[in-house]
């Protein structure tokens, strides 16, 4: 059913130089979102797909887990967490990424954090840690006078 959503899309093309206007104005007349690319370009491209499609996928996994540690069903953790997840979504897009983030990170709370860490499995921690440290960037953006140098020694900046 995805192809009823297809005017959202966005299609990168790639060719020689002579026809690249020419194809981009027939995608533009159909509707569509349209952006040349180099060869050498592509595999980052794709990498971005993948990261906020199926790694997302595993993040959600991971987070249903956590939920189902103790007690939920994966249809009512997936449930439980879909209005956050959506809220987040539609927050990032109508506010851009800094002004949307929330959270312990953004907070500076390290407390929150460290409780976060001690109650993940070990194999856990690196992911959650680099995440946060990919947050941490966001929140220093969006709270330039505010003090993360403890969270910053914590997550090994």
């Amino acid at each position: 059913m995805s192809y009823k959503s297809l005017k959202e899309a966005w299609f990168t093309i790639e060719g020689h130089e002579k026809y690249m206007k020419e194809l981009i104005e027939i995608f533009k007349s159909l509707g569509n979102n349209i952006l040349p690319i180099k060869t050498q370009d592509k595999a980052l491209y794709h990498l971005a797909s993948v990261t906020v499609s199926n790694i997302f996928c595993g993040l959600i996994s991971r987070a249903s887990g956590y939920l189902k540690e103790y007690g939920f069903e994966e249809k009512e953790a997936i449930e439980a967490l879909y209005p956050l997840i959506n809220y987040n979504i539609n927050n990032i897009r109508s506010l851009g990424l800094t002004e949307a983030l929330t959270g312990p990170v953004e907070r500076g709370d390290l407390n929150t954090i460290k409780n976060h860490v001690n109650s993940m499995p070990a194999e856990h921690e690196g992911t959650y840690k680099d995440l946060s440290k990919e947050i941490l960037s966001l929140a220093k953006e969006k709270n330039p006078n505010r003090d993360y140098g403890k969270l910053d020694e914590y997550l090994g900046e």
